[in-house]
């Protein structure tokens, strides 16, 4: 009832309620009428208490604000203004007079009071003063008449708060509406200082955190605010607003904000989606964070207290009138605990049961993140979000076509869904004779027919579009399992899958299915969510499950190219593309131009790719070419630059006196923006390379020769290379004859630690084997230090490579070609 409302939605600071609630504060197409009363119906169901009417592209809110309300419009608005009153919900009017307000002018101080006495003949009773998104560089009238921007905003929002009577509610927000705008910082801040002194008491300042799109917003962080302004601030929420990217939709739960911030805010006001509809989520998560109790003591907001407080009047029609008289507590909270298909063998009736089984399910809907908040579970609030969501979902929002297609998508003799005449129901659409008596052959195609929407697909659509700073967890599992894929692919490791690899293969291949079939899943979700009766909803989804669903196609399409199937006709970056595989336009191809296009990734797994160029090796790299110090011991990167050749990476000790070259067509050099990074070489005749070795060097036997392997790294001298002493090389019994019979080539592969990335290697590898194959090796082998594990990590990991013989200290890997 309304006590309960009350009590969960408002937390007492005096005589002061605590404001809860939606601003309309996004650019864009503003909300219509019948969407604000159908908010306000929400917010007294969920225990919210107000409404902020502040949407930017209302001309006369902001651009032609001094501009007086037809008579047309002023009805709308009264009608607008007593329909939040019947539903308890504090209706505030905002306007943003400062892109061209004069401050220090009279006629336009009197203009914006004249314009909101006219809202305040409406009804309205709570103001705002927006000075959000503007310039904030003074007139010279204005720099005369007052000290600072700050000063000017003041004078004018204390005149008309007075001019007002000082109503209970008056809201100001200043030009400096989060932490990131604040100079120097938010408790030196001039600005704020000032709103501070000389803003009166009874005015409130919104804020939008440490950013006006802020991940987490800190005790500490409001603390700091509040001190400065001598006021518990009003908390603007971006979370969930969408206005900034037309290809965003934010579908996650309210999250990252203790519910301590309760007790040091004046109230929390969420700015979501432009589109109406989706903001059903996070309307309602905001609303199960303001009932988390503020004396620190747990609530429990699973199904237990839920389902016997709310269950009959959260129940939509569709269900309740067909629930059992068995199906009552404690029976809900045991069948809470079964999966939804045992649910939906215990609840046969149809078309209810199936719904209730989602229904039942729903707190446990997303899982596997930390909770951090004992009084208040972002999964949790998200569960029955969804599913109250679910039921709207399944309502047609007009007569016609939808009703028709869940009348086919509901079997035989069931009731219809709430909302639906047993008459319109049950009459049928005019079918002739021959349609009605059709049934397709064995061998044709079926009929198709509509499959009803389910929670899971609701779950999925959240997790797809999550919040701004993080993606959904199924979303995050794509992409992990997207680069693991293309990472691991044949065409990225070089090597075709063949005998040696078929383990590798397997493994390839069944992560590429559960790829695919992820993929699908969204097919279907996008197939399924377009066929769900409540039109409304689906047309303000749909752009975005449209683009999401072609994007992840042409993943899936991709994908099956990497593993050797039939290459469909349309391929991302082929050079005459279809239209449609060219994703985000202009604004796309801009950002593709941009050096720190893809820093900003919500995919921090794996690292952030950085550009590197393999190119071939040339004299001059034998002579000049500089490579950065090897790391230490610890494996920092050592301070300084200082000249070190290609050939001192560990690579190919012989080429450090220019004894020996690199068989032509097999050295490559990788490079990053900060220069050389890596080598790969190779040697054809490695036997023959072994006795020029030994030549030089003047004793030990050649069929005991070590190439490859570095030693401890010395420090470089006149004598010394990094990495490297001839002596010790020498002595190194690993390579025999036998070995060098069934792999004459020698490759080798040398990265700096700051490649963390190990495709490029990969890639290079694959030239150099390629490249060995072509000229008529049989086999190529690679020597490797037994303490060097990053190294024999990656061998094994190729797949090719496997143990021929191990040594005191080294370790000798080979591949047939």
């Amino acid at each position: 009832g309304a006590g309960s409302r009350a009590r969960v939605s408002m937390c007492e600071s005096g005589s002061r309620r605590f404001i809860s609630g939606v601003v309309e504060g996004f650019y864009g197409r503003p909300w219509s009428m019948e969407q604000r009363t159908e908010l306000f119906k929400r917010e007294q169901s969920w225990g919210l208490n107000t409404y902020l009417y502040a949407p930017k592209d209302d001309s006369k809110h902001r651009m032609f604000w001094r501009n007086l309300y037809t008579a047309e419009e002023a009805e709308q608005l009264t009608a607008l203004i007593a329909a939040a009153q019947q539903h308890h919900v504090d209706f505030i009017y905002a306007i943003s007079p400062g892109l061209d307000m004069t401050f220090s002018s009279p006629r336009e101080v009197s203009a914006l009071k004249r314009k909101l006495e006219q809202v305040k003949q409406f009804g309205c009773r709570s103001f705002s003063l927006l000075f959000d998104d503007i310039e904030r560089e003074m007139c010279p009238a204005d720099k005369r008449a007052f000290g600072s921007f700050a000063h000017a905003q003041v004078a004018v929002a204390n005149a008309v708060y007075q001019h007002l009577g000082e109503p209970h509610t008056f809201l100001f927000c200043p030009t400096d509406y989060c932490a990131a705008f604040c100079s120097p910082s938010v408790s030196q801040s001039a600005y704020l200082q000032t709103l501070g002194e000389q803003l009166l008491p009874g005015m409130d300042v919104l804020w939008t955190g440490p950013k006006v799109v802020s991940h987490k917003i800190s005790v500490e962080s409001i603390e700091e605010v509040s001190s400065v302004l001598r006021r518990a601030p009003v908390l603007w929420d971006n979370i969930h607003a969408n206005d900034y990217d037309p290809q965003r939709l934010f579908l996650g739960p309210y999250k990252d904000r203790p519910t301590e911030l309760i007790s040091r805010l004046r109230g929390v006001l969420t700015n979501p989606n432009c589109e109406f509809h989706p903001n059903f989520v996070a309307v309602h998560t905001l609303a199960s964070w303001c009932r988390a109790p503020t004396g620190g003591e747990q609530r429990d907001v699973e199904m237990g207290e839920w389902v016997s407080t709310h269950l009959s009047t959260r129940l939509h029609p569709v269900s309740a009138p067909f629930c059992p008289d068995w199906l009552k507590p404690p029976l809900l909270l045991s069948l809470q605990k079964l999966s939804a298909e045992a649910c939906c063998v215990l609840l046969p009736w149809q078309p209810c049961g199936w719904w209730w089984c989602s229904y039942l399910a729903a707190p446990a809907v997303l899982t596997g993140e930390e909770e951090q908040d004992p009084c208040y579970s972002p999964q949790k609030a998200l569960g029955l979000a969804l599913a109250d969501w679910f039921q709207e979902f399944l309502l047609p929002d007009h007569p016609g076509g939808a009703a028709a297609g869940l009348r086919e998508a509901t079997p035989p003799g069931s009731r219809p869904p709430g909302g639906l005449k047993k008459e319109s129901w049950e009459e049928e659409p005019m079918q002739t004779e021959v349609e009605s008596a059709y049934a397709p052959g064995v061998e044709e195609k079926p009929r198709w027919a509509a499959e009803p929407l389910t929670l899971d697909d609701l779950k999925l659509l959240a997790e797809l579009f999550y919040l701004p700073y993080e993606h959904g967890p199924t979303a995050r599992t794509m992409l992990q399992e997207l680069h693991w894929l293309k990472a691991h692919s044949p065409e990225e490791v070089g090597l075709p899958f063949r005998r040696g690899l078929r383990q590798q293969e397997a493994a390839w291949r069944s992560r590429a299915l559960r790829f695919d079939q992820m993929c699908e899943a969204v097919v279907q979700m996008f197939n399924r969510l377009c066929n769900a009766p409540n039109r409304s909803v689906v047309y303000d989804l749909y752009s975005y499950v449209c683009d999401i669903k072609s994007g992840v196609c042409l993943a899936r399409a991709y994908v099956k190219t990497l593993g050797g199937h039939h290459q469909p006709p349309a391929q991302p970056g082929d050079p005459d593309p279809e239209a449609w595989t060219l994703r985000g336009g202009l604004s796309g191809e801009f950002q593709r131009m941009l050096p720190a296009h893809g820093e900003g990734d919500l995919f921090p797994q794996p690292p952030r790719t950085r550009i590197y160029c393999i190119r071939p090796y040339c004299p001059e790299d034998q002579g000049g070419a500089k490579l950065p110090r090897r790391s230490s011991a610890s494996g920092k990167e050592p301070g300084g630059v200082q000249p070190v050749l290609v050939a001192d990476c560990g690579c190919l000790p012989s080429l450090l006196s220019g004894e020996l070259q690199p068989s032509p067509a097999s050295a490559l050099v990788l490079e990053d923006d900060a220069g050389v990074c890596g080598c790969a070489l190779a040697l054809i005749d490695a036997k023959e390379a072994a006795d020029k070795c030994q030549r030089a060097v003047g004793f030990g036997s050649a069929h005991t020769c070590s190439l490859t392997a570095p030693v401890e790294p010395v420090s470089p001298g006149p004598e010394h290379h990094w990495g490297v002493n001839r002596s010790a090389s020498v002595h190194q019994r690993a390579v025999s004859p036998s070995v060098l019979e069934e792999f004459p080539s020698l490759v080798t592969v040398q990265l700096l630690p700051r490649v963390t990335d190990s495709s490029p290697a990969q890639r290079m590898m694959s030239q150099l084997l390629s490249s060995i194959r072509k000229a008529g090796s049989k086999g190529a082998f690679c020597e490797l230090r037994r303490a060097d594990q990053r190294m024999l990590d990656f061998y094994t990991q190729l797949g090719c490579f496997n143990r021929v013989s191990t040594g005191e200290d080294l370790v000798v890997m080979g591949t047939s070609l």
